[in-house]
C-alpha cells in the first residue's frame, strides 16, 4: 500500500477561496478556509496516488507547481509540510467513473 509521502504546501488567497498548492507535486485544493482548502488538497492528492498506482505510475510523473507560486509566499500566507498517506482509502469505478472511500476511523 502507499506509503507517507511529506508535501509542502502553500496557502494563498484567490479571490473569496483559499488555495492549497502542492510545491513538489502540482496539485491543488480550494476551500472557504485553510482547513476547507487543505482537506480538499489531501484529498487530490489521494485520488492521483490511488489513480497513479491503478495505471502503473507514480506522483512523480505530475512534477512539480510552477515557480510562479512561490511570488505567493511570504509571512502571511505560510508553507507547510503535509504529511500524506493513500493507506485505507479505496478508488471505486462504477459506469466508468470513479469514486473515492475515506478509511474507517477506529
Amino acid at each position: 500500500m502507499s506509503n507517507v509521502k511529506e508535501i509542502q504546501v502553500l496557502f494563498y488567497q484567490d479571490n473569496d477561496q483559499i488555495v492549497a498548492q502542492g510545491l513538489e507535486v502540482d496539485i491543488c485544493g480550494w476551500g472557504q478556509t485553510r482547513e476547507a482548502a487543505l482537506q480538499d488538497f489531501i484529498t487530490s492528492m489521494v485520488i492521483e496516488i490511488l489513480m497513479r498506482e491503478k495505471d502503473g505510475g507514480c506522483l512523480d510523473d505530475i512534477g512539480p507547481a510552477p515557480q510562479k507560486f512561490l511570488k505567493f509566499l511570504d509571512v502571511n500566507t505560510g508553507l507547510h509540510r503535509v504529511p500524506v498517506s493513500a493507506e485505507g482509502w479505496k478508488l471505486v469505478e462504477e459506469d466508468g467513473k470513479y469514486g473515492l472511500l475515506k478509511p474507517e476511523m477506529s
